[in-house]
């Protein structure tokens, strides 16, 4: 959004493409025109029309000698699970399903697992993430892994089948090629929220969705 101030500089728009442009502040139909032709269109008014009010009223709406108050708070953020809430949910030695996102692609991938251990702990600069240690489905090598408080995961009971297919319909090109595309971009919540909760009836028993994940 833009914002009118009184030396007619358009915050954040005119600092981009029409920095260094002349620009023609006129109205047309009762509606503000800025432009970057150098010589606009005008027409004369016998009551000039100041644009910075009118501006405003369009912004704000026509509140004429209704005084306005304007609360500026900040949002307030999604109650989401901490990392210890989730060390305290898995069990040891109990068998359950784990998507996330890979780290090397940021695509999707589901791994049904056997716990082994769970610790919340500082790791990094974060005070507190989930230190996992477990047995990949028909593998005996242990596999530990660090979570820290900015990654999107979901965790459900037992070994279940999750659908990770990330890609869409294919198509063919003119030349004959196949050609395929990830249905969404890499990283997409949209893999884990939508695609991977929709393809099974089971309820998750942890859904962790940091405010404003970093992946």
């Amino acid at each position: 959004m833009a914002f009118l101030d009184k030396r007619g500089v358009m915050e954040n728009w005119l600092r981009g493409d029409f920095m260094g442009t002349q620009l023609s502040f006129t109205f047309q139909n009762e509606s503000l025109l800025i432009t970057g032709q150098k010589n606009a269109e005008t027409s004369v008014m016998d009551n000039p029309i100041d644009p910075f009010v009118e501006a405003n009223k369009k912004f704000f709406v026509d509140y004429t000698g209704v005084q306005l108050s304007l609360d500026f708070t900040k949002p307030k953020e999604e109650e989401c699970m901490n990392i210890k809430d989730v060390s305290e949910k898995l069990g040891i030695n109990n068998k359950y399903t784990l998507l996330i996102f890979d780290d090397l692609t940021g695509f999707p991938v589901a791994t049904q697992l056997t716990m082994l251990k769970v610790l919340s702990a500082p790791a990094a600069q974060y005070k507190e993430a989930l230190h996992l240690t477990f047995r990949v489905k028909r593998h005996r090598r242990a596999t530990e892994i660090i979570f820290f408080p900015n990654k999107t995961f979901i965790i459900w009971e037992g070994h279940i089948h999750i659908d990770t297919n990330m890609w869409g319909k294919a198509s063919i090109t003119t030349n004959g090629v196949i050609r395929k595309r990830s249905k969404y971009g890499k990283n997409d919540e949209c893999f884990l929220i939508k695609d991977g909760m929709e393809s099974t009836e089971k309820e998750p028993i942890i859904v962790y969705r940091p405010v404003g994940p970093i992946f």
